[in-house]
Order: structure tokens, then C-alpha cells, then sequence
């Protein structure tokens, strides 16, 4: 996560989520914040500049969690890779836990988010950071991959951090098609554009 917080601006934001876990956002009333929180309005219009500036930072708060957990899960299982075909192994495993069909709210989620900042400059430019956090992160990744010499010199790192981002969102797609395709055939499928463009062969 980018930015750091105030602990009572923390408070708030932790609260909206738990909300946001239960209610869409739209319902949530600033008195439910302050009732759950139990901070005042006083405290809640210090650290933002009005209610809906709160809903729109904790979107943020929750994309930039998702980052946090994201990087945090590649790190680690990338970083155990010994050979490209453990690593062609890893890659199977990560793509069957982001793509599984049971992390669809997460990408509706994720999806209302980024269509919410779109034309909304505030939350826009704190999404930006966010997003640019997670592709610098991942693209560091793949040009370790690149020098280890798993995967081909020509691929453009950065891309691919976009690249994969915008497949694993971009799967909400068959969350709403009632005869999308199964998890296997959408995750053999990627894999196969893996291995065949990306990896050394």
C-alpha cells in the first residue's frame, strides 16, 4: 500500500470496509460510520472533506490491500523457483488461486472501483499510485525472471505487469456469462500463453 495513515483516519477507513463487506457502498450512512467507529463527526471531517471523499479513499484503502497481498503472494512463490519447470509449476498455482471463479466479488470489487475513479480526478489520482505500486512491483519480478533467464529476453516486463492485471480482472467477464467457460479450460488457456510466449523455451 502506497499511503500510510493517521491511526483515527485508519480507524475510519477499517470501518467503512467492514461495512462495505455487508452493504454496498451507496447505502452506507456517515451516523452507521460514526455509530460503528465510534469517532466523532468532528475527527471524521478533520481527516476528510466529506463523507463521500471517505467512501472513495476506503475504495482505495481496499484496491491497495488487495496490491499489498498481491505482491506479497508472488514474492514469495516466485522466489522459490529453482528451475523454469518448478517455475512453470508456480505459475499454474498462482493462476488457479487469482483466477478461481470463488474470488469473483473480489474482481467486481476491484471493477467498481476502477470504473468509480475513471472521471472522479481525487479518487482518480489515488487509485493511480495504487495501481502504479502493484505494475512497478510485478515488473521488477519478471526482470529477475528475464536475467535468471526463465523467461524471453524480449518480453517488455512492464507490459506484462499490465498484461496480467488486466486478465486477472478482466475474468468478472465469464463471472457474469452463464455458460462461461470452466476454471480449467480458462486457466490451461493462460498457461499456454505463458509457456509459449513468455517462457524461455
Amino acid at each position: 500500500m502506497i499511503f500510510s495513515y493517521h491511526p483515527t483516519k485508519l480507524h475510519l477507513l477499517q470501518t467503512t470496509s467492514y461495512l462495505m463487506d455487508k452493504l454496498p457502498d451507496y447505502t452506507i450512512t456517515i451516523e452507521e460510520v460514526l455509530k460503528e467507529s465510534g469517532i466523532s463527526k468532528g475527527s471524521l471531517y478533520h481527516h476528510f472533506e466529506d463523507f463521500q471523499h471517505l467512501i472513495e479513499t476506503c475504495r482505495v484503502y481496499r484496491y491497495g490491500l488487495w496490491i499489498d497481498a498481491t505482491i506479497e503472494y508472488l514474492s514469495s512463490r516466485i522466489s522459490t523457483s529453482t528451475s523454469r519447470d518448478d517455475l512453470i509449476k508456480i505459475f499454474e498455482e498462482i493462476t488457479k488461486a487469482v483466477h478461481a471463479d470463488r474470488r469473483s466479488d473480489a474482481r467486481s470489487d476491484r471493477a467498481a472501483t476502477l470504473a468509480l475513479a475513471l472521471k472522479n480526478e481525487r479518487m482518480n489520482s489515488m487509485l493511480g499510485e495504487e495501481v502504479k505500486q502493484l505494475t512497478l512491483s510485478i515488473s521488477s519480478i519478471i526482470d529477475n525472471l528475464i536475467e535468471k533467464e526463465y523467461f524471453e529476453d524480449s518480453t517488455n516486463p512492464k507490459a506484462f505487469a499490465t498484461f496480467i492485471q488486466a486478465l486477472a480482472l478482466g475474468k468478472i467477464v465469464n463471472d457474469y456469462n452463464p455458460e462461461g467457460v470452466s476454471e480449467k479450460e480458462w486457466n490451461e488457456m493462460l498457461m499456454n500463453i505463458y509457456v509459449k510466449v513468455f517462457f524461455k523455451k
